[in-house]
């Protein structure tokens, strides 16, 4: 090979080429859309991802409730706070009488709460609350949290059995012993 084309080689392979200003315009924007495109799309699943957790951590919770009242032999009780649209948990400690928070679940934004049930009957949602005591036992209670027609429904029962359902709150008048018609069952 010639000496002029070995140079020639030698002076094309050493040149370095780096971005123009137009391309380095083009793939920022490409990465402003793809992101623009991207991140609303995230913001929705992660909405619609705590919506379908609920029902799980909203069982878990009471569960939790019921557990913590066996395990420290004190009783746990869960209200509704309007305020913050949240479950909390809490107790009242026998040595100083000052309540003790024991954990709160906030209630999705696309949910709302609807129907709530004490003692047998409808309560206002700022009185709902059920307790637990140290037996495992608990007040009469039950709650549905829903999303247009999509329920998500407790019922804690006097023994404190926890029933969770996708059906509304059912009407105390619906409840009825299988031997007659006349009489409400008692829970």
């Amino acid at each position: 090979m010639p000496t002029s084309q070995k140079a020639t080689i030698a002076n094309n392979s050493n040149s370095k080429r780096g971005f123009t200003l137009i391309e380095m315009g083009v793939v920022i924007f490409l990465i402003a859309l793809f992101a623009a495109m991207v991140i609303p799309a995230l913001a929705h699943w992660r909405a619609g991802q705590e919506y379908r957790d609920f029902p799980g951590k909203f069982l878990r919770f009471v569960g939790k409730a019921k557990l913590d009242a066996i395990n420290q032999k004190q009783s746990r009780t869960i209200g509704y706070d309007a305020t913050t649209d949240e479950f909390r948990m809490y107790w009242t400690d026998p040595q100083t009488q000052v309540d003790q928070e024991g954990g709160r679940l906030a209630i999705p934004a696309e949910m709302q709460l609807g129907r709530v049930e004490r003692n047998g009957s409808d309560s206002a949602i700022q009185d709902w609350k059920v307790t637990f005591y140290q037996d495992g036992t608990a007040e009469d209670a039950g709650v549905e949290v829903r999303n247009q027609d999509q329920y998500v429904t407790l019922i804690v029962d006097r023994l404190g059995n926890i029933k969770e359902s996708t059906d509304p709150l059912p009407e105390q008048s619906d409840v009825r012993w299988s031997a007659g018609e006349n009489e409400t069952r008692s829970q």
